[in-house]
């Protein structure tokens, strides 16, 4: 288990390529990485039995690796999340729930019931240009930017945001990166995530 620890930003979409070429993040890269596409189909019952106990479960393509990764719920204040996750390789449409260390979790997807009735509900897909930073005080910070949509059926639901994660050091560095930014981009803190968001989509979709 690791725990993920991320600052998530709405970003105008005017101002998502001048983040690129922002003279903090240009001052900051020690890493530079190709733009990745990346899919993320995300499961559970029908009567999303997953979601009701705050869990998330996606089958991620990543080139061409699939990722399964289990989150769990953690805590969100002012777009900072913080949330424990499991992840191992698979393959498409396959998963391994015996390789979730925590012990709970692995009871869970041990039902035959559940594993049988899970099914895809909404699928993720977006490029993501990252840039690995290192600040003067030698914490280390992944910025990503992410571009694309969340798909439900026929629904669409635009993805631009940007995520500072943090590699190693102080969590109130993301904080103190992102206001330095905010002085010339137009970010907004962002509470909720792409599995929530993708949930909200699936629901306006039944509603009556």
């Amino acid at each position: 288990m690791s725990t993920e620890i991320e600052l998530k930003l709405l970003i105008a979409p005017e101002d998502a390529r001048r983040l690129l070429r922002h003279p903090l993040i240009a001052a900051l890269t020690r890493q530079q990485f190709s733009p990745q596409r990346l899919l993320s189909i995300y499961y559970d019952t029908a009567d999303y039995v997953l979601h009701t106990q705050r869990i998330a479960l996606r089958l991620r393509r990543v080139g061409r690796r699939w990722i399964q990764t289990v989150k769990t719920e953690g805590r969100v204040s002012a777009g900072l999340h913080e949330r424990p996750e499991w992840e191992c390789e698979t393959t498409q449409g396959t998963f391994v729930f015996h390789a979730i260390a925590d012990p709970t979790l692995r009871e869970l997807f041990a039902d035959t019931h559940l594993q049988h009735a899970l099914h895809p509900v909404f699928v993720t897909e977006f490029s993501r240009t990252r840039r690995m930073l290192e600040l003067p005080s030698g914490d280390v910070i992944e910025c990503s930017l992410d571009r694309g949509e969340i798909r439900a059926g026929e629904d669409r639901l635009p993805i631009c945001e940007v995520e500072l994660e943090l590699k190693s050091g102080d969590p109130t560095r993301l904080s103190d990166l992102a206001l330095r930014l905010q002085e010339t981009l137009s970010l907004k803190p962002e509470n909720v995530s792409k599995a929530e968001r993708g949930y909200r989509l699936v629901c306006s979709r039944i509603s009556p």
